[in-house]
């Protein structure tokens, strides 16, 4: 989730001028009722840190209720407040994302570390079953290869954007090794 820009659920604090981004897994979900008699959920998101309540309403509601799941790993953005009955900080969900969504709106390109002295000759035969049932996303896939004689970031074309889910991340990670595989942000030019 650091990968993500969040602030830890430990570390928030009530500000009414601030939407902070957090994210952490669904431990439970209560959904009822407003007083306009709209549905509303009141997820419980547990990030190691701590655990506190994230209540998604209205028009948020509509657009995600079929993510509110337990054992679902989200980003939410809102704002935070201190729940006088429970004692404890809540926040009020202006925005929630899957991981995969995170991953897609964060991220802007899936990147892979290869040593291009031991690049096996079967890569392609062995990366493109990997791929393809992943193409169609909007997140660019490129390799940066270090080898003794050259180095550099060879980048797959446009028709080999990918979802980045957790299951192709994993079957990269099992390819190339966890360290290699990641999602990366463009250095931007001040």
């Amino acid at each position: 989730l650091t990968a993500f820009n969040v602030t830890p659920i430990g570390r928030l604090r009530p500000n009414r001028d601030s939407r902070p981004r957090t994210g952490g897994l669904i431990i439970a979900v209560r959904t009822l009722r407003d007083r306009s008699n709209r549905p509303l959920s009141i997820l419980t998101l547990d990030d190691r840190s701590a655990r506190f309540e994230v209540v998604v309403t209205g028009d948020v509601h509509e657009r995600v209720r079929d993510k509110l799941v337990a054992d679902t790993l989200v980003i939410c953005e809102g704002r935070v407040s201190f729940d006088e009955r429970n004692q404890t900080n809540k926040m009020q969900c202006d925005k929630l994302l899957t991981l995969t969504e995170a991953r897609k709106a964060f991220a802007d390109a899936l990147e892979v570390r290869v040593d291009g002295d031991q690049l096996p000759a079967d890569l392609k035969k062995r990366l493109q079953p990997i791929l393809l049932p992943h193409r169609g996303g909007g997140c660019p896939v490129q390799f940066r290869i270090a080898g003794r004689s050259a180095s550099g970031i060879v980048k797959l074309g446009p028709g080999w954007d990918v979802h980045p889910t957790d299951e192709l991340m994993l079957q990269l990670a099992e390819l190339f090794g966890d360290k290699r595989v990641r999602l990366c942000k463009e250095e931007r030019a001040h």
